[in-house]
């Protein structure tokens, strides 16, 4: 009797195939968890100054655009944390409102900030991704809703980071 490797069969061959094929696939990300990845990948990012990486998640035609103003402060922007405090996404998965709470501050001052911010992102079926197209301070979004609605709204002040420019259409 001879001990060893069995003799490989058409039958033993065909399941060694499908377990390899089943274990290599993987099921494709819904655009609902690809969402959240690309918010935690923008934002952490941004706290780490990685602005190029951060870009990824802007429309390929602001890019530079996006790059150069947090390149270009004059004082660097330090976003210290960031939380998702509303996430709603349209049914078909093609648009969502995302607001995030930023701690941040900015130097020659040490009063650390936060500013709640209104993001709005759109799905890129072809690609896959998540892009912002614009971001903007919850107070100014609610002022120009007000002043599109007419009187009767209550928008609070406050700072924002990088105070000029703050509304930026990506």
């Amino acid at each position: 009797m001879r001990h060893g490797l069995l003799k490989p069969t058409p039958i033993l061959l065909a399941a060694l195939t499908l377990l390899a094929l089943t274990a290599c696939m993987r099921p494709q990300a819904s655009p609902g968890e690809l969402l959240i990845k690309s918010l935690r990948s923008f934002h952490n990012d941004l706290i780490f100054m990685r602005y190029d990486q951060a870009s990824a998640h802007v429309p390929q035609s602001q890019r530079r655009d996006f790059i150069t103003y947090y390149q270009d402060q004059e004082e660097p922007l330090n976003i210290m944390e960031y939380e998702i405090v509303r996430l709603e996404v349209t049914p078909d998965e093609h648009y969502a409102e995302a607001e995030v709470e930023l701690v941040w501050y900015q130097l020659p001052s040490t009063k650390v900030q936060r500013t709640r911010m209104l993001e709005r992102w759109e799905f890129n079926a072809d690609l896959s991704t998540w892009v912002v197209v614009e971001q903007q301070p919850k107070a100014e979004a609610q002022e120009r809703s007000t002043a599109l609605s007419g009187p009767g709204g209550n928008s609070p002040g406050g700072s924002s980071p990088g105070a000029s420019g703050a509304n930026r259409a990506f």
